[in-house]
C-alpha cells in the first residue's frame, strides 16, 4: 500500500509536493521536480520519442551537483544525468521534500 501511495504522489506531485527527494546508498541526494526536462545535455541521451515522459531533477553530493531527467518505469524511478550516468532507483526511496 505504501508503494501505491508513493507512486500516486510522484505522478500527482503538484497535489503533494513540488519536489520528491531520496538519499541513495552512495550518500548523494536525488531531487525530482514536477517540471518537464529541458536539459539539452540529458535529452540528447534519450530517444526523442521519450522526451515528453521525462521530468527535471538534480543529484547533489559533497563534491558537486549534476542536472538530471527522470521518469517512472515498472515502479522504479529511472534517472539520466548530464554526465551520461543512468540509474534505476526504487520508488520507495523517495518522499516529499521535508518528509511525509
Amino acid at each position: 500500500m505504501k508503494k501505491l501511495i508513493l507512486i500516486f504522489a510522484l505522478l500527482s506531485a503538484p497535489v503533494f509536493a513540488a519536489q520528491m527527494q531520496a538519499i541513495v546508498p552512495s550518500g548523494a541526494m536525488v531531487t525530482l521536480f514536477d517540471t518537464p526536462c529541458k536539459n539539452a545535455m540529458v535529452l540528447e541521451q534519450i530517444k526523442p520519442d521519450y522526451h515528453t515522459m521525462f521530468q527535471a531533477g538534480r543529484v547533489t553530493w559533497s563534491g558537486g551537483e549534476r542536472q538530471l531527467c527522470w521518469t517512472i518505469h515498472n515502479g522504479d524511478v529511472i534517472v539520466v544525468d548530464d554526465a551520461g550516468v543512468q540509474a534505476e532507483l526504487p520508488i520507495l526511496l523517495f518522499a516529499p521534500k521535508g518528509g511525509i
